[in-house]
């Protein structure tokens, strides 16, 4: 059996034997803690192992849960600062933000509100600037992107009180009240782009600045007719660009070209609304999480996707694991070392996690691992550091997972 320990937090009251009683656990825990790419972590120590007891090993059990927020908001969306991967930022459903700390598992800092926006995928997010980037050139790990009406507002972590932004990136069009409802930065951290709601003016905005001088650099609006509410920087070439809209359009942009019918490279009808945009690991593919919660796997040069995804396909269906069955929610994808995982949920709390490979076209999944007795409710948002995933959810608890040995993992 798998070991399962858990600590209960509670941020508000905590004493100095209930610290102690933490970093004790959290020390124990992580003295047995493995990567989840390593397949000995499983215990799996033959080759001949058949994949369903393999799979049947793949689960991961809740070391901690941190339940900071009260039952009437959600946790949209959580992001980790990747430069220290000590820290992460939760965006809650009522627009409060909490910075929380790793080791602790506790929000140690909350944001004032102001006009925040929680709309589609604009959720506030570390900036990671590069040396060429603002701030005089010097790197920078306490820097945060938030969506605004009107607006994207770099705020400085280090200020006391943020109750202004260090640098505001604003939207330049004739609508006092934008609607920015998707944005992301460049792989070199100084282009910055942003779509909007379609608005007074009947236009979808796509918006692009040079983070550098805080220059409107290009301001869009034929490329798409409705709601832009998916926008991803491709992770290497610094100037393609992707978005995704609900005129059920993806488009492709090179932004070396000047103006918006010279850089507009490619459009793909995905014939349903896009909700999210992920460029997989070569670059030359990137896969679309849509409102109707399938995922669709495409080439950036094809006319139709490559694969679909939905809550009824035969691939998820026919995977021998009592825990996978049909899903309520696609949550997230995401790409470590060369690997390619995607999360899927279910109304209930229980996630699953799949190994995706390209190159297996018959079984191109296999169960990662199974995140279950942490979560109470629906998922909104999963992401990876180093060995562990950090999830939140409907239920205003954020959980952080990591696998632990088991005894057959301790005789091999």
């Amino acid at each position: 059996m798998l070991k399962e320990e858990s600590v209960v937090l509670n941020s508000s009251n905590s004493t100095a034997d209930n610290t102690h009683s933490l970093n004790a656990s959290i020390k124990a825990l992580s003295n047995c803690c493995f990567t989840l790419k390593a397949k000995k972590s499983f215990g799996v120590g033959d080759e001949d192992v058949d994949k369903d007891s393999e799979r049947k090993r793949l689960k991961t059990n809740k070391h901690s849960f941190v339940p900071l927020f009260n039952n009437n908001v959600y946790v949209l969306n959580i992001d980790v600062n990747r430069s220290r991967n000590d820290q992460f930022l939760v965006h809650l459903s009522n627009n409060a933000l909490n910075i929380c700390d790793f080791e602790t598992l506790t929000s140690i800092r909350k944001i004032p509100k102001w006009d925040l926006n929680n709309s589609c995928n604009a959720f506030a997010r570390y900036y990671l600037g590069k040396n060429d980037s603002i701030f005089n050139g010097s790197f920078n790990s306490n820097l945060i992107l938030v969506p605004t009406n009107n607006s994207i507002d770099l705020m400085d972590l280090r200020e006391s009180k943020m109750y202004k932004a260090a640098i505001s990136f604003k939207a330049q069009t004739v609508n006092e009240n934008l609607n920015i409802i998707s944005f992301d930065y460049s792989a070199d951290s100084n282009l910055l782009v942003a779509g909007s709601e379609v608005a007074v003016d009947q236009n979808a905005y796509l918006m692009l600045w040079d983070m550098r001088n805080n220059d409107a650099w290009q301001t869009w609006s034929e490329s798409h007719t409705d709601d832009i509410t998916a926008v991803e920087f491709h992770p290497s070439k610094k100037d393609f660009l992707l978005s995704g809209s609900d005129d059920c359009l993806i488009n492709l942009y090179d932004l070396t070209q000047e103006g918006e019918e010279e850089a507009l490279l490619l459009t793909m009808n995905a014939e349903d609304s896009i909700a999210k945009i992920r460029w997989l690991l070569d670059g030359n593919k990137f896969t679309c999480i849509m409102q109707n919660e399938s995922i669709q796997f495409w080439d950036e040069d094809s006319v139709k996707p490559s694969l679909v995804v939905d809550r009824d396909h035969s691939i998820i269906q026919s995977i021998d694991l009592k825990d996978c069955r049909t899903y309520d929610s696609a949550i997230d994808m995401w790409c470590e070392g060369n690997e390619v995982y995607f999360a899927v949920a279910t109304n209930d709390g229980l996630s699953t996690v799949y190994r995706y490979d390209d190159n297996k076209s018959k079984e191109p999944f296999e169960v990662h691992t199974v995140l279950e007795n942490g979560h109470h409710s629906l998922l909104r948002s999963i992401t990876s550091v180093k060995d562990k995933l950090v999830t939140g959810g409907e239920d205003a608890i954020v959980c952080l997972w990591q696998h632990v040995k088991t005894d057959a993992d301790k005789e091999s």
